[in-house]
């Protein structure tokens, strides 16, 4: 009768568990990747989002549109320009906001801080500078960055 002796049995048990951890580890990597490129994906929808309702025709002159970054949510408002007091600005109530999965979001840019605005009737960004925005989950990173004209490029 052959058997297996204790050392083999701890040896194989011992590979395994290593295959076991190192699967663990890329896979909360995998996953953190995977949950930044969805708020990456989702946010640049966004982005899109608010573009098109700036260069919409109905928009009116005084009109402008915000995506505004608050409590790890992208939402899209608009600012109303009034000829006595102060602008108005208002959510889109028909467009939900964007909840990010991501540990941080940061918009950087030395004009444009937490929020970007979107211009009537081009759809343009209302800045002369890059506005960027940093998503953060682990040890993964992934940058938007736009230009004044609107086009989104990512960066790894």
């Amino acid at each position: 009768m052959k058997s297996y002796t204790l050392v083999e049995l701890l040896v194989v048990i011992g590979i395994v568990l290593l295959f076991l951890a190192m699967g663990i580890v890329n896979f909360k990597l995998f996953s953190s990747d995977k949950i930044i490129q969805g708020d990456v994906d989702a946010t640049a929808s966004k982005i899109k989002q608010v573009r098109a309702l700036a260069q919409n025709p109905l928009s009116a002159d005084d009109l402008r549109y915000i995506l505004a970054l608050e409590n790890k949510q992208f939402v899209i408002k608009e600012i109303i320009s009034v000829d006595e007091g102060p602008e108005e600005v208002k959510p889109v109530s028909s467009i939900p906001a964007l909840k990010l999965e991501s540990d941080d979001v940061e918009i950087t840019s030395p004009s444009v801080i937490d929020k970007m605005i979107f211009l009537v009737p081009s759809g343009d960004m209302n800045t002369n500078t890059d506005v960027q925005i940093v998503f953060r989950k682990k040890n993964s990173e992934k940058t938007i960055t736009i230009n004044k004209f609107g086009v989104l490029s990512v960066q790894q």
